[in-house]
């Protein structure tokens, strides 16, 4: 609401991706990014246009790869996804260039439009997405109907084993949770993202993964 009513200024776009810019400057960082990093994904699709993990792979001195979609013009990755040198991918633009930032309804429509035409997401993120056997959706509003449209082009529906997923209980409806549970075979877990992250974090170090 507060991205159209700025759209109707002058100069708006300019303005709006500075607000936006600096809503996600920040001098200190959750402590789960540091462990998120240090956990060998692959692939971490983002749906926020910050460099939060990118900056913390940067402070550890690990290997990884950033890349992001943009709406507007028709792309092809440029890096694998591995767990030795994963690919951060911002979904929905990325805070350096503003074109590529979604930030309006208008845009989130085009965004939609695009991304779910035969050329818009980008082949090779499409098949390594399709090829994960486990999906993990850490933070997401699944009260929010784009993200339905999301899991469908992931096609979670058509994978054959339950995932984990974190959410917070007093902001999902019964309805909701049994939506996702029979229809992307989802398994919700009872905690949040933090706590959540830190329990993965501890297992992946019990096993050695870290």
């Amino acid at each position: 609401q507060l991205a159209d009513h700025i759209s109707k200024e002058r100069g708006w776009r300019k303005l709006l991706s500075d607000m936006t810019t600096e809503a996600y400057h920040v001098d200190e960082y959750h402590p789960m990014y540091p462990q998120l990093a240090q956990i060998p994904f692959h692939l971490i699709i983002s749906t926020s246009p910050d460099h939060l993990l990118s900056n913390t792979y940067n402070e550890f001195g690990l290997p990884f790869n950033l890349e992001y979609f943009n709406y507007k013009e028709r792309q092809e990755l440029q890096n694998e996804a591995s767990a030795s040198e994963p690919l951060l991918y911002n979904l929905f633009g990325e805070t350096g260039d503003d074109d590529s930032l979604v930030l309006t309804f208008d845009s989130l429509f085009d965004f939609i439009f695009s991304i779910l035409s035969p050329k818009g997401f980008p082949l090779k993120l499409k098949e390594k997405v399709l090829a994960a056997s486990n999906f993990l959706y850490l933070g997401f509003d699944f009260e929010s109907w784009p993200l339905k449209i999301l899991m469908r082009l992931f096609e979670s529906h058509k994978k054959e084993i339950s995932y984990a997923y974190a959410w917070k209980e007093n902001t999902l409806r019964p309805t909701t949770k049994t939506f996702f549970e029979n229809n992307f075979k989802i398994d919700f877990v009872n905690d949040e993202v933090p706590a959540f992250i830190d329990e993965l974090f501890k297992r992946c170090q019990a096993e050695e993964l870290i």
